[in-house]
């Protein structure tokens, strides 16, 4: 707050005045001001009411679905096309986020790499047999 005064000392003057001086010609805009401050004030408050019953809802849903997971084995089944839920991924075992996202890339690797070498052989046999990826050719330039 200091830096601002010092920075831009006229500008902090300027908004002081016009926070200060109304109020005391006018009485009436202190009453206004004070309604402003109050309605800012109360949308404010109830922004965070809000996003802080959001939260306690989200937490509480969460640590029952954790707890159905580890009970029953059949989890919340809302991310699962084959109806098993977490189960299916091992989070019934402990399983961690971490843990969780190293076997879904580890699978996506797999994945990728079987499609690879599928690919890997109609290249092969369009090649001719005689140039090899790390034979070297030389090139001429045309003029």
């Amino acid at each position: 707050m200091l830096a601002l005064f010092e920075r831009r000392p006229l500008f902090c003057i300027i908004w002081l005045a016009i926070l200060i001086v109304p109020p005391i010609i006018w009485p009436v805009v202190r009453w206004i001001m004070l309604g402003i401050f109050l309605f800012i004030g109360l949308i404010i408050f109830l922004a965070w009411w809000k996003i802080r019953r959001l939260k306690r809802k989200f937490e509480k849903e969460y640590s029952e679905m954790m707890r159905n997971n580890g009970a029953s084995g059949a989890g919340f089944s809302g991310f699962s096309s084959t109806g098993a839920g977490f189960s299916a991924y091992g989070f019934q075992q402990g399983m961690t986020l971490e843990d969780f996202v190293r076997q879904m890339q580890a699978q996506a690797d797999a994945r990728q790499g079987a499609a690879q070498q599928q690919s890997t052989p109609e290249k092969q046999v369009e090649q001719s047999p005689k140039q090899s990826d790390d034979e070297y050719v030389d090139f001429e330039e045309i003029k």
